[in-house]
């Protein structure tokens, strides 16, 4: 297999592959030095490997794979990643680094079964901020478990921003009316997907549109005083609209 067929999202800056693979072994350690302890919880959602292997900071640990943080490294987020048949090694210089590190050797480990390329990677962000909307404003709102699903493949494709879209779906405080019928997200499930996020190294942005799409709230006769055109407006090719 040619390093441009190993499939990665996003691919790397620099990727060689000299056409070997190496077993992965069903159970082992997953070693972090230089990092914190609390890294360990999220290296293991980021690699995703299973109770039989151990993500430890013990410093005579014999790991299958090994993560280096060190301050000295480099650009913020980067990372390396070695595999020998000795192993996999990630060097990085900070906890962002070593997440995206963790889930780039997450998708080494899917190439086939059991088994990952010998390989030398490199890779930093082409931008600090990488961003992309979740709009849960139409249609079938989704649940929590499926927010953390898009919450967890946009982290692992290194996304480090999302912006969350609703209009009538948020449960705002005093205005019932708007969306008692909608099955809104509340305020401790954006709490609660806030949290999720930053363990993931991504900034939840609230978006709601101020200027427009106001519909569900218009129509109601306490906020159709606030409408441009409380009687309803013109559309493009001679049709109207009855909403405000």
């Amino acid at each position: 297999m040619p390093a441009a067929d190993i499939v990665l999202l996003p691919f790397p800056r620099r990727l060689s592959h000299d056409g070997n693979w190496v077993k992965v072994p069903d159970s082992g350690q997953v070693l972090l030095i230089g990092g914190e302890e609390r890294s360990a919880i999220r290296l293991r959602q980021g690699l995703d490997v299973s109770e039989q292997w151990v993500v430890t900071c013990a410093q005579r640990a014999e790991a299958f794979i090994t993560i280096v943080c060190d301050s000295e490294f480099g650009a913020r987020e980067s990372f390396e990643i070695d595999v020998t048949h000795n192993g996999i090694r990630v060097r990085t210089g900070d906890d962002a680094g070593a997440y995206y590190g963790a889930v780039t050797v997450r998708q080494l480990l899917r190439q086939r079964l059991g088994w990952v390329p010998t390989c030398r990677i490199w890779d930093t962000p082409d931008f600090p901020i990488r961003g992309a909307t979740m709009d849960v404003s139409r249609d079938k709102i989704p649940k929590m478990e499926t927010l953390f699903g898009w919450v967890d493949r946009l982290a692992e494709w290194k996304i480090n921003q999302v912006f969350l879209y609703t209009e009538q779906t948020f449960a705002y405080e005093g205005h019932e009316t708007v969306w008692k019928d909608a099955d809104p997200l509340t305020r401790a499930e954006i709490v609660e997907l806030d949290a999720y996020c930053r363990h993931r190294f991504i900034e939840l942005v609230p978006n709601q549109n101020s200027f427009g799409h106001f519909r569900r709230f218009l129509n109601h006769s306490e906020y159709r005083h606030l409408a441009e055109a409380p009687d309803g407006y013109a559309l493009s090719r001679g049709r109207w609209s009855p909403h405000p």
